[in-house]
């Protein structure tokens, strides 16, 4: 009868002391939860152009017109022609943030300078040109250019306004005042395409960016 005692007792200790673990398990686990945002980050990129306040939609170029093969996500930029509506200067460029948490933004500008030949045969041959970085016109108290990983990051943190309405965010909204674009001959265009990344404000910088801080300063 006595061991019988003691058995239930130890029992009873270790049924106790087993619950005392998964309570505490599931606290921590419910403390974890409760420091994880969840939500979407959804944010999406448009390059269109503006002439003579007129805005004209950007599309991926076309490189054999004849079976319309294009490439993929990359625009034609006219730095030859400035009646063009391709001309550098009517480039625009705007984010629209569907999130519905508050994300931060960066942009990469791919843009390369290539010089375009066809022979008589119509075959056609692109040679990259060494350049340097072409420069575009954004508001720099909204967008910060990091020069160490070439993006361009949006200061500010951006969620959708409503459930129905996305957020846009300009990014590059005109030409330099007052600056005219250098031509080039004819033959020469620049090619570009934009990688735009997105990331949940609450440590995303930090995980998936490996920024503890903003590169322009501060917290984030």
């Amino acid at each position: 009868m006595r061991k019988q005692c003691i058995v239930i007792v130890m029992i009873a200790f270790l049924l106790l002391a087993l619950g005392t673990l998964i309570t505490a398990f599931f606290l921590d686990y419910e403390s974890y939860e409760n420091d994880v945002v969840l939500g979407k980050v959804r944010v999406r990129t448009e390059l269109y152009y503006e002439k003579d306040g007129e805005t004209y939609p950007g599309a991926e170029m076309v490189i054999d017109p004849a079976n319309n093969i294009k490439k993929k996500g990359i625009y034609h930029i006219n730095v030859v022609d400035r009646e063009s509506v391709e001309f550098i200067e009517n480039v625009r460029i705007r984010v629209v943030v569907e999130s519905d948490v508050d994300t931060y933004i960066r942009i990469k500008l791919l843009d390369q300078m290539v010089l375009t030949t066809v022979n008589y045969l119509g075959d056609r041959t692109e040679v990259p040109i060494i350049a340097e970085r072409t420069e575009f016109y954004y508001d720099e108290s909204e967008w910060y250019y990091n020069n160490d990983d070439d993006y361009y990051y949006y200061k500010l943190r951006a969620k959708r306004v409503s459930e129905s309405e996305p957020l846009t965010i300009v990014f590059i909204g005109g030409y330099f005042p007052d600056i005219h674009y250098h031509t080039r001959p004819l033959g020469y265009s620049i090619q570009m395409g934009i990688k735009t990344e997105a990331v949940q404000a609450h440590r995303g910088p930090q995980q998936n960016w490996g920024l503890d801080n903003p590169p322009w300063g501060g917290t984030w």
